[in-house]
């Protein structure tokens, strides 16, 4: 099995701080070293190091920093979202909805008899399989909260429920 690892991990804040300290010094040159060490840099870095305006190569250095820090995010979220350490990821993750509610604006029906309903925040929703004894009709409020297993559920105005998924 082949692992591959980054050249660069952000473990930190202060890991983050402490690059952007050795990218500063090597651009300005510490001791007769300052081609050697400007070699050691990652090419974004040494392309940052060539904007002969202050404000240009600052904006440029936040933004490579910004891109190297996200790589190694992503690579410390590998393997994550699963298991254990989904279900604890979960748990810390405070910014998720519930639920949301909305009015309904537009209502559409599928080939098989599913209904896809436009809400008035933008939202497109369709049901995942066609409920006969479901009734819906534009300006009806309904919710939709989170289930099981990445699952959705539609509460109309009656109380009836239908699973939907997102559709845009």
């Amino acid at each position: 099995m082949k692992r591959t690892t980054s050249a660069l991990q952000f473990p930190s804040e202060f890991s983050s701080r402490l690059l952007i300290a050795a990218v500063i010094a090597a651009t300005i040159g510490f001791g007769a070293d300052r081609a050697r060490a400007a070699e050691l840099l990652p090419k974004g870095f040494r392309e940052c190091a060539t904007h002969e305006d202050r404000d240009q190569r600052l904006a440029c250095f936040d933004a490579e920093v910004a891109r190297l820090a996200s790589e190694a995010a992503k690579e410390q979220n590998f393997g994550t979202d699963s298991g254990d350490l989904a279900r604890q990821k979960a748990a810390q993750d405070t910014d998720r909805f519930e639920s949301i509610s909305a009015k309904v604006t537009g209502i559409a029906t599928r080939p098989h008899g599913e209904l896809v309903l436009t809400l008035d925040n933008g939202q497109v929703w369709a049901q995942t399989q066609a409920l006969a004894q479901f009734a819906i009709e534009a300006g009806d409020s309904v919710r939709i909260k989170a289930g099981a297993f990445s699952a959705y559920i539609l509460i109309a105005p009656s109380g009836r429920t239908t699973r939907v998924t997102r559709v845009k």
